[in-house]
Protein backbone atom coordinates (compact mmCIF):
# COMPACT_ATOMS: atom_id res chain seq x y z
CA UNK A 1 0.00 0.00 0.00
CA UNK A 2 1.64 3.40 -0.63
CA UNK A 3 1.63 5.88 1.51
CA UNK A 4 -1.09 8.07 -1.02
CA UNK A 5 -3.38 5.48 -0.36
CA UNK A 6 -2.78 4.85 3.61
CA UNK A 7 -4.00 8.26 3.57
CA UNK A 8 -7.45 8.12 1.32
CA UNK A 9 -9.08 4.99 3.21
CA UNK A 10 -8.96 6.85 7.01
CA UNK A 11 -11.06 9.68 4.72
CA UNK A 12 -13.78 7.44 3.48
CA UNK A 13 -13.79 5.70 7.04
CA UNK A 14 -14.92 9.41 8.18
CA UNK A 15 -17.45 9.76 5.29
CA UNK A 16 -19.16 6.54 6.85
CA UNK A 17 -18.36 4.30 3.55
CA UNK A 18 -16.43 2.07 5.86
CA UNK A 19 -18.96 -0.78 7.21
CA UNK A 20 -17.66 -1.01 10.46
CA UNK A 21 -18.06 2.68 10.99
CA UNK A 22 -21.96 4.06 11.92
CA UNK A 23 -22.82 7.31 11.09
CA UNK A 24 -24.06 9.87 13.29
CA UNK A 25 -28.03 10.56 13.31
CA UNK A 26 -29.19 13.86 11.53
CA UNK A 27 -30.40 16.24 13.59
CA UNK A 28 -34.06 16.41 14.93
CA UNK A 29 -36.53 19.59 12.89
CA UNK A 30 -36.32 22.27 14.57
CA UNK A 31 -39.97 23.63 16.12
CA UNK A 32 -40.26 26.13 13.24
CA UNK A 33 -40.19 23.65 10.87
CA UNK A 34 -42.78 21.81 12.19
CA UNK A 35 -46.08 21.35 10.43
CA UNK A 36 -49.11 23.19 12.26
CA UNK A 37 -51.77 21.27 14.43
CA UNK A 38 -51.18 18.58 16.13
CA UNK A 39 -51.75 15.83 13.56
CA UNK A 40 -51.16 16.23 9.90
CA UNK A 41 -54.36 16.72 7.57
CA UNK A 42 -56.77 17.13 9.95
CA UNK A 43 -59.90 19.31 8.30
CA UNK A 44 -60.11 23.28 9.32
CA UNK A 45 -63.37 22.63 11.15
CA UNK A 46 -63.37 19.83 12.70
CA UNK A 47 -64.72 19.89 16.24
CA UNK A 48 -67.64 22.43 14.66
CA UNK A 49 -71.03 21.39 15.06
CA UNK A 50 -73.30 19.49 12.18
CA UNK A 51 -75.43 22.99 11.46
CA UNK A 52 -72.49 24.88 11.57
CA UNK A 53 -70.06 22.74 9.43
CA UNK A 54 -72.81 22.64 6.71
CA UNK A 55 -72.96 26.57 6.84
CA UNK A 56 -69.29 26.64 6.19
CA UNK A 57 -69.50 24.19 3.57
CA UNK A 58 -72.37 26.31 1.73
CA UNK A 59 -70.63 29.43 2.09
CA UNK A 60 -67.30 28.12 0.38
CA UNK A 61 -65.11 28.65 3.42
CA UNK A 62 -62.05 26.18 3.29
CA UNK A 63 -59.64 28.25 6.17
CA UNK A 64 -60.29 30.40 9.38
CA UNK A 65 -58.78 32.58 7.31
CA UNK A 66 -61.66 32.63 5.06
CA UNK A 67 -64.33 32.93 8.02
CA UNK A 68 -62.65 36.03 9.16
CA UNK A 69 -62.59 37.61 6.07
CA UNK A 70 -66.27 36.99 5.55
CA UNK A 71 -67.08 38.57 8.91
CA UNK A 72 -65.14 41.42 8.26
CA UNK A 73 -66.80 42.43 5.16
CA UNK A 74 -70.31 41.75 6.76
CA UNK A 75 -69.27 44.15 9.94
CA UNK A 76 -67.83 46.81 7.40
CA UNK A 77 -71.81 46.61 5.99
CA UNK A 78 -73.66 46.56 9.29
CA UNK A 79 -70.94 47.74 11.91
CA UNK A 80 -71.71 50.14 14.85
CA UNK A 81 -71.60 53.66 12.32
CA UNK A 82 -74.14 52.13 10.30
CA UNK A 83 -76.61 51.39 13.30
CA UNK A 84 -79.84 52.23 12.74
CA UNK A 85 -79.57 53.62 9.11
CA UNK A 86 -79.53 49.76 7.44
CA UNK A 87 -83.05 48.63 5.17
CA UNK A 88 -84.69 45.64 4.69
CA UNK A 89 -86.68 45.01 0.91
CA UNK A 90 -89.39 43.82 0.97
CA UNK A 91 -89.73 40.37 -0.53
CA UNK A 92 -92.41 41.10 -3.20
CA UNK A 93 -95.03 43.96 -4.05
CA UNK A 94 -97.42 41.91 -2.16
CA UNK A 95 -96.22 42.43 1.25
CA UNK A 96 -97.76 45.58 2.25
CA UNK A 97 -96.35 45.45 6.24
CA UNK A 98 -92.78 44.91 4.62
CA UNK A 99 -93.53 48.41 2.49
CA UNK A 100 -95.09 50.03 5.27
CA UNK A 101 -91.86 49.39 7.77
CA UNK A 102 -89.74 50.71 4.57
CA UNK A 103 -91.70 53.88 3.70
CA UNK A 104 -91.25 54.76 7.50
CA UNK A 105 -87.70 54.22 7.60
CA UNK A 106 -87.13 56.13 4.55
CA UNK A 107 -88.73 59.41 6.46
CA UNK A 108 -92.73 58.56 5.79
CA UNK A 109 -94.46 61.04 8.26
CA UNK A 110 -97.13 59.01 10.84
CA UNK A 111 -99.98 60.40 9.21
CA UNK A 112 -100.95 62.18 6.03
CA UNK A 113 -102.06 65.23 7.85
CA UNK A 114 -98.26 65.80 9.04
CA UNK A 115 -97.29 66.53 5.23
CA UNK A 116 -95.44 70.24 5.56
CA UNK A 117 -96.96 71.16 2.44
CA UNK A 118 -97.35 75.41 1.55
CA UNK A 119 -99.78 76.36 -0.70
CA UNK A 120 -98.67 79.64 -3.00
CA UNK A 121 -101.20 82.53 -2.45
CA UNK A 122 -102.53 82.11 -5.80
CA UNK A 123 -102.43 77.76 -5.55
CA UNK A 124 -105.17 76.36 -7.46
CA UNK A 125 -105.68 73.91 -5.11
CA UNK A 126 -108.48 73.81 -3.15
CA UNK A 127 -108.78 71.89 0.50
CA UNK A 128 -110.16 68.85 -1.26
CA UNK A 129 -107.42 68.63 -3.62
CA UNK A 130 -104.73 69.08 -0.83
CA UNK A 131 -106.18 66.48 1.47
CA UNK A 132 -106.76 63.99 -1.70
CA UNK A 133 -102.58 64.89 -2.68
CA UNK A 134 -101.78 64.43 1.29
CA UNK A 135 -103.04 60.73 1.12
CA UNK A 136 -101.73 59.68 -2.12
CA UNK A 137 -98.62 60.62 -1.17
CA UNK A 138 -98.81 58.64 2.06
CA UNK A 139 -100.22 55.94 0.12
CA UNK A 140 -97.43 55.86 -2.19
CA UNK A 141 -94.84 56.29 0.91
CA UNK A 142 -93.25 59.79 0.10
CA UNK A 143 -90.97 61.08 2.41
CA UNK A 144 -91.86 64.87 3.55
CA UNK A 145 -89.42 66.41 0.89
CA UNK A 146 -90.50 64.08 -1.28
CA UNK A 147 -94.29 65.20 -1.65
CA UNK A 148 -93.40 68.98 -0.49
CA UNK A 149 -91.20 69.41 -3.79
CA UNK A 150 -94.48 67.55 -5.83
CA UNK A 151 -96.87 69.47 -4.41
CA UNK A 152 -94.86 72.65 -5.23
CA UNK A 153 -93.84 71.61 -9.05
CA UNK A 154 -97.64 70.99 -9.43
CA UNK A 155 -98.99 73.98 -8.35
CA UNK A 156 -96.43 75.77 -10.77
CA UNK A 157 -97.39 73.43 -13.89
CA UNK A 158 -101.06 74.29 -12.60
CA UNK A 159 -100.90 77.96 -12.37
CA UNK A 160 -98.74 78.73 -15.83
CA UNK A 161 -101.59 75.99 -17.37
CA UNK A 162 -104.21 78.24 -16.10
CA UNK A 163 -102.54 81.59 -16.85
CA UNK A 164 -102.16 80.32 -20.67
CA UNK A 165 -105.95 79.26 -20.70
CA UNK A 166 -106.90 82.46 -19.35
CA UNK A 167 -104.75 84.44 -22.54
CA UNK A 168 -106.28 82.40 -25.48
CA UNK A 169 -109.33 83.03 -23.64
CA UNK A 170 -109.01 86.92 -23.82
CA UNK A 171 -107.04 86.58 -27.30
CA UNK A 172 -110.72 84.86 -28.44
CA UNK A 173 -112.87 87.51 -27.18
CA UNK A 174 -110.71 90.10 -29.31
CA UNK A 175 -111.07 88.37 -32.31
CA UNK A 176 -114.72 87.98 -31.29
CA UNK A 177 -115.03 91.15 -30.93
CA UNK A 178 -113.58 92.49 -34.21
CA UNK A 179 -115.33 89.78 -36.45
CA UNK A 180 -118.84 90.72 -34.70
CA UNK A 181 -118.17 94.63 -35.22
CA UNK A 182 -117.29 93.87 -39.32
CA UNK A 183 -120.67 91.72 -39.16
CA UNK A 184 -122.96 93.62 -37.67
CA UNK A 185 -121.95 97.32 -38.36
CA UNK A 186 -123.30 99.87 -36.35
CA UNK A 187 -125.67 97.28 -34.85
CA UNK A 188 -123.04 95.85 -32.80
CA UNK A 189 -123.43 97.71 -29.32
CA UNK A 190 -126.95 97.58 -29.22
CA UNK A 191 -126.99 93.18 -30.74
CA UNK A 192 -123.88 92.94 -27.82
CA UNK A 193 -126.49 94.07 -24.89
CA UNK A 194 -128.72 91.57 -26.14
CA UNK A 195 -126.26 88.89 -25.85
CA UNK A 196 -124.95 90.18 -22.51
CA UNK A 197 -128.63 90.04 -21.63
CA UNK A 198 -129.22 86.52 -22.39
CA UNK A 199 -126.10 85.31 -20.56
CA UNK A 200 -127.54 86.51 -17.20
CA UNK A 201 -130.59 85.09 -17.94
CA UNK A 202 -129.33 81.92 -19.23
CA UNK A 203 -125.69 81.58 -17.77
CA UNK A 204 -124.05 79.14 -16.19
CA UNK A 205 -122.51 75.60 -16.60
CA UNK A 206 -124.78 75.19 -19.95
CA UNK A 207 -123.56 77.97 -21.47
CA UNK A 208 -119.74 77.29 -21.03
CA UNK A 209 -120.66 73.99 -22.58
CA UNK A 210 -122.12 75.54 -25.49
CA UNK A 211 -119.48 78.07 -25.88
CA UNK A 212 -116.64 75.10 -25.90
CA UNK A 213 -119.09 72.93 -28.38
CA UNK A 214 -119.90 76.06 -30.84
CA UNK A 215 -116.96 78.79 -30.05
CA UNK A 216 -117.16 82.35 -28.65
CA UNK A 217 -118.51 84.36 -31.85
CA UNK A 218 -121.67 81.92 -32.78
CA UNK A 219 -122.60 82.08 -29.26
CA UNK A 220 -122.39 85.44 -29.18
CA UNK A 221 -124.89 85.90 -32.87
CA UNK A 222 -127.05 82.96 -30.86
CA UNK A 223 -127.78 85.13 -27.73
CA UNK A 224 -128.74 88.24 -29.07
CA UNK A 225 -131.10 86.95 -30.98
CA UNK A 226 -132.62 85.41 -27.63
CA UNK A 227 -131.74 88.50 -25.74
CA UNK A 228 -133.28 90.64 -28.80
CA UNK A 229 -136.70 88.00 -28.56
CA UNK A 230 -137.02 88.43 -24.92
CA UNK A 231 -136.22 92.20 -24.21
CA UNK A 232 -137.94 94.17 -26.68
CA UNK A 233 -140.41 93.53 -29.84
CA UNK A 234 -138.98 91.43 -32.36
CA UNK A 235 -139.13 94.49 -34.63
CA UNK A 236 -136.52 96.71 -33.80
CA UNK A 237 -137.04 99.44 -35.79
CA UNK A 238 -140.19 102.00 -36.37
CA UNK A 239 -141.01 102.86 -33.14
CA UNK A 240 -141.00 106.69 -32.90
CA UNK A 241 -138.13 108.16 -33.63
CA UNK A 242 -136.09 104.98 -32.30
CA UNK A 243 -132.14 105.03 -33.67
CA UNK A 244 -132.60 102.46 -36.56
CA UNK A 245 -129.17 100.37 -35.67
CA UNK A 246 -129.42 97.00 -37.66
CA UNK A 247 -127.08 94.78 -39.44
CA UNK A 248 -128.43 93.98 -43.51
CA UNK A 249 -129.50 90.24 -42.58
CA UNK A 250 -131.44 91.56 -39.69
CA UNK A 251 -133.25 93.99 -42.05
CA UNK A 252 -133.53 91.86 -44.63
CA UNK A 253 -135.21 89.31 -42.84
CA UNK A 254 -137.33 91.74 -40.51
CA UNK A 255 -138.51 93.39 -43.88
CA UNK A 256 -139.63 89.91 -45.14
CA UNK A 257 -141.36 89.46 -41.56
CA UNK A 258 -142.65 92.76 -42.54
CA UNK A 259 -144.59 92.36 -45.41
CA UNK A 260 -146.35 89.45 -44.22
CA UNK A 261 -148.15 92.20 -41.67
CA UNK A 262 -151.25 93.20 -43.61
CA UNK A 263 -152.08 96.24 -42.21
CA UNK A 264 -148.18 97.24 -42.74
CA UNK A 265 -148.96 95.95 -46.06
CA UNK A 266 -152.42 98.19 -46.67
CA UNK A 267 -150.91 101.25 -45.41
CA UNK A 268 -147.70 101.30 -47.25
CA UNK A 269 -150.20 100.67 -50.68
CA UNK A 270 -152.66 103.03 -49.67
CA UNK A 271 -151.82 106.44 -50.21
CA UNK A 272 -154.98 107.41 -48.22
CA UNK A 273 -154.21 105.39 -45.22
CA UNK A 274 -153.44 107.77 -42.23
CA UNK A 275 -150.46 105.52 -41.99
CA UNK A 276 -149.04 105.67 -45.33
CA UNK A 277 -146.41 108.36 -44.81
CA UNK A 278 -145.14 106.32 -41.65
CA UNK A 279 -144.88 102.81 -43.85
CA UNK A 280 -142.62 104.48 -46.54
CA UNK A 281 -140.48 106.07 -43.89
CA UNK A 282 -139.96 102.78 -42.33
CA UNK A 283 -139.76 101.05 -45.93
CA UNK A 284 -137.17 103.23 -46.41
CA UNK A 285 -134.99 102.80 -43.42
CA UNK A 286 -135.25 98.65 -44.58
CA UNK A 287 -133.94 99.67 -47.48
CA UNK A 288 -130.96 101.58 -46.36
CA UNK A 289 -129.92 98.97 -43.84
CA UNK A 290 -130.10 96.58 -46.45
CA UNK A 291 -128.14 98.00 -48.81
CA UNK A 292 -125.80 100.65 -46.92
CA UNK A 293 -123.74 101.49 -49.86
CA UNK A 294 -126.28 102.44 -52.49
Amino acid sequence: MTDEQSFDRPEETERGTDPGIERAAEPAATLAEAPVGDTVGTPWDEGLNGDNAAFAAGKGWDSPDAVIDSYRNLESLFGHDRAGRTLVLPDGDEDAAAYDALYDRLGRPDAPDKYSLEEPPESPADGALTEWFRDTAYDAGLTDRQASTLFAAWNRMASSRIDAAQQAHRTEQDETEQTLREKWGGAYDRKIGHARRAARAFGGAHLDALESAMGLAPVSEFLARIGEAIGEDALPVGRGGEKFGISPEDARANYEQRKGDAEFVAALQDTGHPGHAAARAERARYIDAIWPQR
